[in-house]
């Protein structure tokens, strides 16, 4: 009796050692590229996986990237050099 209870506490035990994944939000899905388009070809590929919130997030992010483009690599405009002059106008 002793025997069967240690070796279900065991069982028990080292059922609860599976780790899952840390999820991430979509700000992290932007800003890795090669990691989320691997993460989405498996979630095409896996539906169970696809229904996860890292998919959801990874998937978001594509379509805001996509949509917006990458919005922090926007290059603005140099405004140090001289300033035109007005042309008079007739």
């Amino acid at each position: 009796m002793k025997k069967s209870i240690c070796i279900a506490s065991i069982v028990l035990a080292l059922s609860g050692c599976k780790k899952t994944p840390e999820t991430h939000t979509v700000d992290y899905w932007k800003q890795h590229q090669v990691e989320r388009d691997t993460l989405l070809k498996a979630c095409r590929d896996d539906v169970t996986l696809g229904a996860t919130p890292n998919c959801l997030n990874a998937q978001k992010a594509y379509e805001e990237t996509k949509a917006f483009g990458d919005l922090n690599n926007i290059q603005t405009p140099d405004f140090t050099g001289p300033v035109p002059k007005r042309v008079p106008q007739r």
